[in-house]
């Protein structure tokens, strides 16, 4: 009787829960730059709870991203937020002034294709906004992410 209480009783918390119980697939995307200065696309694969809720998921991700020991990546940016509007699939994720400690064009670049490069593999995804404490505001190169659909081109 006691078996068949337990049983019930995990039955029912699956349910009740079942986003802590059952686990998605994500990617996040980086950079790794070599010896003689190329850089290679690296996937790091990450768990995330399961949830239709398109703006937990995001946000999942991107928290991930930016606490990763990925160079390229300022431990000082925090993720503040992240919204996906489903009828025009733009991702807006609103980023801790944090994301500016950096210097050059170069980083910048490299910085924001990780990030775009990491939002586009969100289905749907189609173009991503970047805020700073909740602004439209420049990166320190002087860059503004506002509704970016591709990846945007590196020079050293």
């Amino acid at each position: 009787m006691l078996k068949i209480k337990l049983v019930l009783i995990i039955l029912g918390l699956i349910f009740l829960f079942p986003q802590t119980i059952r686990a998605d697939k994500a990617d996040i995307y980086y950079y790794t730059i070599h010896d003689d200065g190329s850089l290679t696309w690296q996937t790091k694969h990450i768990d995330i709870a399961h949830t239709k809720d398109l703006n937990y998921k995001s946000f999942q991700i991107f928290k991930e991203f930016f606490n990763s020991s990925n160079p390229f990546i300022i431990s000082d940016a925090k993720l503040l937020s992240s919204i996906i509007d489903r009828n025009t699939g733009e991702l807006v994720l609103d980023i801790s002034s944090g994301i500016n400690d950096y210097g050059g064009n170069y980083y910048e670049a490299i910085l924001i294709n990780q990030i775009l490069k990491t939002a586009f593999a969100i289905d749907e995804v189609k173009s991503v906004t970047l805020l700073i404490e909740g602004k439209q505001s420049e990166l320190s190169e002087g860059r503004i992410i506002s509704k970016e659909s591709k990846l945007i081109d590196i020079q050293k």
